[in-house]
């Protein structure tokens, strides 16, 4: 008996565009097998913050709710513009919760400013059509409105740092991002940590 190999599944089986052609194929509408799939919801983590931080659980680069479920990419640069699909909702960084300034809800970059850290990217699809998630949530609130909802999962782990600059001071008067909301100077941050 010969093993199946890559080449011999079918596309569907890794391209989710092709999943859905592969099911109308045999005229099975995605909505019969899937009726209650409505959002994703995804997260970047970093599990690595130095100690000295004393941060209790990994720092969240990037919260993302109700992105709708015929959403199968985000263009680069996508968090905080028009470009974002509709209805997806995007909350505050730890950038945020550390008052780093230059930040505000979306995505930070990763800063590591120690050594190379692990960068958690964790797509969830849910039961549920939509969860209540609180515009201020955290880490910790938005993993417990999900996580009883999630009916799958898939993440990839990618290695960054250290970061070529050193983290911005907390912020201690009125900063830009106070006055604009953090998205003029949280475009110029992320353009300068791209490798």
């Amino acid at each position: 008996i010969r093993g199946m190999t890559y080449t011999d599944g079918r596309k569907g089986g890794f391209d989710p565009h092709a999943r859905i052609k592969d099911l109308d194929i045999d005229g099975i509408d995605a909505a019969v097998l899937y009726p209650t799939l409505g959002l994703f919801y995804g997260a970047i983590t970093d599990p690595d913050l130095p100690a000295e931080f004393n941060f209790p659980r990994a720092f969240a680069h990037w919260l993302v709710h109700d992105i709708p479920a015929n959403v199968y990419e985000l263009t680069e640069g996508a968090s905080g513009t028009a470009r974002m699909p509709a209805g997806a909702i995007e909350l505050n960084s730890d950038f945020v919760t550390f008052r780093l300034p230059g930040f505000g809800r979306g995505y930070g970059g990763p800063w590591p400013p120690d050594r190379q850290h692990r960068y958690v990217f964790t797509v969830y699809a849910l039961k549920a059509e939509r969860l209540v998630i609180g515009p201020d949530a955290d880490l910790k609130a938005f993993a417990a409105a999900i996580m009883p909802a999630a009916i799958a999962s898939a993440s990839f782990t990618a290695v960054y740092g250290p970061a070529r600059k050193p983290l911005p001071a907390q912020a201690t008067t009125k900063t830009a991002h106070d006055r604009t909301g953090g998205r003029d100077e949280q475009v110029r941050r992320q353009e300068e940590l791209r490798p």
